[in-house]
């Protein structure tokens, strides 16, 4: 070997753990602050809208359970303990319960149906708040990883 070549070892790593690595992870990666404010801001508008249609759509159990394990960041068990219900139920609240094979119910479910309906609709208060809607119907269909949901961000704002 002379001394202008490299010697590589090739290492083997599974497509899944590739898949879900953060994209701050990679050598190319350059992180813009324009483009995190404006993320951020997208993301802002969509939880405040998100937020509005569980204020209209839910009951307000779920809307306390909701609040508390999304915007509080609870866990489902210390929201059973805070409510003195168990985490079964806590659960259902959020998620549904299946019957029949088909979920129903659930702060999520109804979450879902709300964007989906005002999707179809085409309903809003201005181009602004349908763009918002059409995105969140978009990530419903898409999967949940960083990269898409990044993908769907950057496209709201073009």
């Amino acid at each position: 070997m002379n001394n202008n070549e490299q010697n590589y070892a090739e290492i083997s790593v599974c497509p899944k753990t590739m898949q879900n690595m953060p994209e701050s992870s990679s050598p190319w990666f350059t992180k813009h602050a324009e483009d995190e404010a404006t993320r951020s801001d997208a993301v802002g508008e969509m939880m405040a809208l998100i937020r509005t249609m569980a204020e209209g759509s839910l009951t307000p159990r779920q809307r306390v359970i909701f609040h508390l394990c999304y915007q509080e960041h609870r866990t489902q068990v210390e929201i059973a303990v805070m409510l003195g219900i168990s985490q079964a139920t806590v659960n259902h609240h959020l998620i549904g319960k299946l019957k029949r094979g088909k979920a129903v119910g659930g702060a999520l479910q109804k979450i879902r149906k709300s964007i989906r309906k005002a999707a179809a609709n085409g309903h809003g208060t201005g181009i602004r708040h349908r763009q918002l809607i059409s995105a969140l119907n978009n990530m419903l269909d898409q999967s949940a990883t960083r990269r898409a949901m990044a993908l769907s961000l950057k496209d709201l704002h073009q």
